[in-house]
């Protein structure tokens, strides 16, 4: 009978051995396929702290990024001074590409101004 309870737990313990190489070998984290792929104890040994000190990294830069954030820290920084500021130096551009005495010179613009001017005034009747 323990000779049969022996075998039962070598079944159960190669089948166990098996399914865990395959989910090692399929597995999205990096560092288990190159666990699962190894030849040697050593690689493996190797693997595993390299996964521990990584995991370890992970959960403190998380855990003062989150505190960091938690903090509410808020820095506020109020100047208010009663000298007076200087003016800045301003340029009016003209922008109209015609000039006046140029435009009077054409009868048909100069009679055009005379229309724009009485309207703009008012006047036109």
């Amino acid at each position: 009978m323990l000779a049969l309870f022996k075998t039962q737990i070598q079944c159960y313990s190669s089948r166990f051995k098996t399914h865990l190489k395959e989910w090692g070998e399929t597995a999205s984290l990096h560092g288990i396929p190159h666990m699962a792929q190894a030849h040697t104890v050593i690689a493996v040994v190797v693997w595993s702290i390299i996964m521990i000190i990584s995991a370890v990294a992970f959960v403190y830069m998380f855990y003062s990024i989150l505190a960091s954030y938690l903090a509410f820290n808020v820095v506020v920084q109020l100047n208010t001074g009663l000298d007076s500021e200087p003016f800045p130096s301003i340029t009016f551009c003209n922008t109209n590409p015609y000039k006046l005495s140029e435009m009077t010179k054409v009868p048909e613009l100069n009679a055009l101004l005379t229309v724009y001017q009485a309207s703009a005034d008012g006047s036109l009747s």
